[in-house]
């Protein structure tokens, strides 16, 4: 916990202490199908964007790229701590770019790797397939930077919305003594020149990462697993090891209502 609190007071500070004026630029495009897959086989368009930040001299300061795919691609016999494939997106990427690159995780709840190697792990992870798809996906961040359309010149965090919502009886609530207790869910928004960050504070199928998106235009980037964790998010709900994982179908369902109302900028 002591070097959890450690490393975000030094990013604050070092945020604080690197504040300079910047421009912002945005572009969005479909992901290559080689590089995921919905492994509950729902239907799936996958798609990535991505906020580049610059300087007015045009040299970069950093990148927000949002793609929702989970960090698996080391499989389940590995049990070292890593940040898996985006360790090796950052490292790629940073290369390419000259600057910092922040990865967003999306709505990653039902999408692995294609080159998953759950079914047939290597003894201790097979960190070249994490490595690979880390460098694939730089590869497609990177060639979208010039695309990137200039927006206007603003950054609001709008208000905090907290939504009191109760939790079913699944087998996670159970675990967790949150059956039927209401659970005050936080949802927080940014608006960066009209492109909005929005927070999912659980693990969001890909069919609600589209549904927020088209809700804010298209013009999005989701912040998965953020600023709280709440289970799966399973849209449409079914029946599988997701929905157990979940605070139920009802509290999923009204959660859904409520990250599709747009907050408003002042």
């Amino acid at each position: 916990v002591d070097r959890l609190l450690d490393g975000c007071l030094t990013a604050v500070r070092m945020a604080v202490a690197g504040v300079e004026p910047a421009r912002f630029s945005y572009a969005r495009d479909g992901l290559p199908a080689e590089l995921s897959m919905n492994r509950r086989g729902l239907p799936y368009d996958p798609s990535f964007s991505v906020l580049d930040v610059q300087r007015a001299d045009g040299s970069r300061i950093g990148s927000i790229a949002g793609v929702g795919i989970h960090p698996v691609a080391l499989g389940v016999t590995c049990r070292a701590v890593s940040g898996d494939w985006i360790t090796s997106y950052r490292s790629a990427f940073e290369r390419s770019s000259g600057a910092p690159a922040v990865l967003l995780q999306g709505a990653l709840g039902d999408v692995n790797p294609v080159r998953d190697p759950h079914a047939d792990p290597d003894a201790g992870g097979n960190w070249e397939t994490a490595e690979i798809l880390g460098s694939e996906v730089a590869d497609c961040v990177a060639g979208l930077l010039g695309s990137c359309a200039p927006l206007p010149d603003s950054l609001e965090l709008l208000p905090t919305r907290v939504v009191p919502l109760r939790a079913g009886v699944t087998p996670l609530t159970m675990l967790t003594r949150m059956a039927l207790r209401t659970v005050e869910v936080e949802l927080q928004e940014w608006s960066l020149g009209g492109v909005r960050v929005v927070s999912i504070p659980g693990e969001a199928f890909h069919e609600l990462g589209r549904q927020i998106e088209r809700s804010r235009g298209d013009r999005a980037l989701l912040a998965g697993l953020a600023s709280e964790y709440h289970g799966y998010l399973p849209v449409p709900f079914g029946k599988g090891y997701e929905e157990k994982m979940s605070y139920g179908g009802r509290f999923v369902e009204r959660l859904r209502q409520a990250l599709l109302e747009v907050p408003s900028s002042a």
